[in-house]
């Protein structure tokens, strides 16, 4: 995972404890560390204005940013669910 930086997304495996699902563009590879830019997080006030690093265990990549969001839309919705 995080190879071919020019055409990926990712979203978390699970939520982070600040800024909730997010998903993101790879824009650099080192090592095991993958340099994501945040495009979107569920709670826009804590999304990052930096570069995360994340590694590849911690993340599902994607070909597009309209997977990634079905994805993590499909995450949030099960989550609601579980909660009523």
């Amino acid at each position: 995972m995080c190879d071919n930086r020019d055409v990926k997304f990712v979203a978390p495996l699970r939520p982070s404890a600040r800024m909730g699902w997010w998903i993101g563009q790879i824009v650099s590879v080192d090592g095991r560390f993958c340099g994501v830019n945040v495009m979107w997080a569920e709670v826009a006030e804590k999304k990052p204005s930096d570069i995360i690093y994340s590694t590849s265990e911690y993340v599902l990549e994607f070909n597009s940013s309209e997977e990634a969001m079905a994805h993590v839309q499909s995450q949030i919705a099960s989550q609601q669910a579980a909660a009523v």
